[in-house]
């Protein structure tokens, strides 16, 4: 029989058909049967579900509180894996594959992040929570990630975010490597800057896996490029240069950056990534000028919000890329 009265629910994030069989007052079962194309497991924010009202004598209770969840079952406990031997990190200067060979204690964190193992083994609990500091999306008061269903261990999500955090901290200690160098003359001046020219290959690296080559290499040309005047800027400012063109070189690199990710996912807002991007300029602008007036105290101040602003960058790019390839999770 033809439902006379249909009413559609537009996917929000946060929901799930439990969610949605309380708030319309109908079960999973009836809400799958009359939506058959529905994927249970891969919910797609944006999609529309449609409730016959026949089926229910009330609409939609609309409540100021989510419903609560019933409990998950408890999982069976696997017997300890033993853990494989360290493998050599291969060539140091291979930097093309510095994500896939870097073999870090990171890996055997994620390798064991259950609520069983955190139970059984309480003395871990230090190196998780260190790396939960590095892995914001994470939240263990409710197993999930932020924008996904998927419970922990979600050692696919946890991958890109732990390769995106730990790419970003590394560009911010190498260009700052080279800003001391170029600072205190010292001899490495020309290495650092080599190594901090690399940074960007590993950033586009992260990118690489979902999107392929030819995005993964232009991202790689305009982080270079940022890379590239940021180092100009330094030797520039330390000589007592006119930077001011330089300047306004960054700032219009920041802006193709924002053009640029904003063209390849939906989730990714031009003015949001302009904004944060312009920020990491600012702040490492105020870290260069620190170090080179030898305000060390200053220069650390600003060392540290340079990597905590990265950090939040880099948590709102792996979102994105979580959003908008959710079968790949």
């Amino acid at each position: 029989m033809p439902c006379l009265n249909k009413i559609n629910h537009t996917i929000q994030h946060g929901d799930t058909l439990y969610k949605l069989s309380k708030m319309y007052n109908t079960t999973v079962d009836q809400i799958l049967i009359e939506n058959p194309y529905l994927n249970p497991y891969n919910l797609q924010i944006g999609s529309v579900v449609s409730f016959c009202s026949d089926n229910f004598s009330s609409m939609p209770s609309m409540r100021a509180q989510e419903p609560v969840m019933p409990p998950p079952a408890p999982r069976p406990v696997a017997p300890p894996v033993a853990q494989p031997a360290p493998q050599p990190r291969g060539n140091p200067m291979n930097y093309e594959s510095e994500i896939i060979n870097d073999n870090l204690p990171r890996n055997q964190f994620v390798s064991n992040l259950t609520a069983s193992n955190m139970q059984r083994n309480p003395q871990s609990m230090s190196s998780i929570n260190s790396n939960m500091q590095r892995n914001p999306m994470v939240d263990l008061t409710n197993n999930s990630i932020t924008g996904t269903s998927c419970t922990l261990p979600c050692k696919s999500q946890i991958n890109l975010i732990t390769d995106m955090n730990f790419a970003w901290e590394r560009h911010v200690e190498w260009v700052r490597a080279f800003l001391i160098s170029v600072a205190d003359n010292l001899q490495d001046i020309d290495i650092s800057k080599a190594r901090a020219l690399q940074t960007p290959i590993a950033i586009a690296n992260v990118f690489r896996k979902y999107y392929g080559d030819e995005i993964a290499n232009s991202l790689k040309d305009l982080l270079t490029e940022h890379v590239s005047i940021g180092g100009d800027i330094i030797v520039g400012s330390k000589n007592g240069s006119d930077v001011s063109e330089l300047n306004a070189k960054w700032y219009r690199n920041a802006d193709k950056l924002a053009d640029y990710l904003s063209s390849i996912n939906l989730y990714y807002n031009k003015e949001e990534l302009r904004k944060m991007l312009y920020n990491h300029l600012d702040l490492e602008s105020k870290m260069v000028s620190a170090r080179l007036k030898k305000d060390y105290a200053g220069d650390v101040k600003a060392a540290d919000n340079v990597v905590a602003e990265a950090l939040d960058m880099s948590r709102y790019l792996a979102e994105g890329i979580i959003k908008q390839f959710p079968n790949m999770f």
